[in-house]
């Protein structure tokens, strides 16, 4: 099936939205606010049909196919601008409806902005049961659910992290900063910077690479070449660093 022509949906592909978190408590609930009867009042197929009704009425059929198969997995190719986050958040909402609790639906988008906007939308649709979905990009995921239930990991220890004085910034947030950081920097670097055109991105694409082959800031300085191509580069890129400690 597709939106358009741009679309197609397979019942054999892994869901790249939606899973269940199996170990969150069941702490879902719901209001009449909406106008759609809260999951727990709703007791016959034929109610539930009612509902989705009013509810994903608005959709087109494939767009409609999508969100409300929610027996197995689902996955959605789309090209821009055809419906996508529109039909993963009456998805969302029309499990809700179908009786799904809230607290073991999880949502997993890039940004953290665009996270909480579709929990937005769905608690218009379908009222405040929509605050207990879970949602964030992997990063804040994996955080939340993985890193934060265990502060006290030997490797965490190891590497000399405390997870309570961590927080995840999405990209807005992260070049925000990292241009407070560049602006720190002392008046030879930021001459270097404008000689050569250098920016934030280029800057962050650096520490990530570094980080990615497991080093820290003391590894990256010590890795720099004098004489090399990237010298000033790498040392402008340990100075930012140095200031984002």
């Amino acid at each position: 099936m597709s939106f358009g022509d741009e679309v197609m949906i397979s019942d054999d592909e892994k869901d790249m939205f939606l899973f269940v978190d199996e170990e969150v408590e069941q702490k879902g609930r719901s209001n009449d606010e909406s106008g759609l009867p809260p999951p727990s009042k709703i007791k016959s197929n034929e109610e539930i049909a009612e509902t989705l009704g009013l509810l994903n009425g608005e959709l087109n059929p494939s767009q409609r196919d999508a969100a409300e198969t929610t027996d197995g997995p689902v996955i959605i190719i789309a090209g821009a601008g055809t419906g996508k986050t529109k039909t993963l958040t009456h998805r969302v909402a029309t499990m809700l409806v179908k009786g799904i609790h809230a607290a073991n639906i999880m949502v997993v988008t890039f940004t953290n902005k665009a996270a909480q906007e579709i929990k937005n939308r769905i608690e218009e649709m379908v009222g405040e049961n929509a605050q207990y979905v879970s949602a964030g990009t992997f990063h804040s995921v994996v955080f939340r659910k993985m890193l934060k239930r265990f502060p006290e990991s030997r490797y965490l220890q190891s590497i000399g992290i405390d997870i309570n004085e961590c927080a995840i910034l999405d990209p807005d947030e992260s070049e925000k900063l990292m241009k407070e950081s560049a602006s720190e920097l002392s008046e030879e670097d930021n001459e270097q910077i404008a000689d050569n055109n250098w920016d934030v991105k280029l800057f962050d694409k650096v520490m990530s690479t570094a980080r990615a082959q497991g080093h820290d800031i003391n590894d990256f300085m010590a890795s720099i070449a004098r004489g090399s191509e990237n010298e000033e580069l790498h040392r402008v890129v340990a100075n930012l660093w140095t200031n984002l400690q």
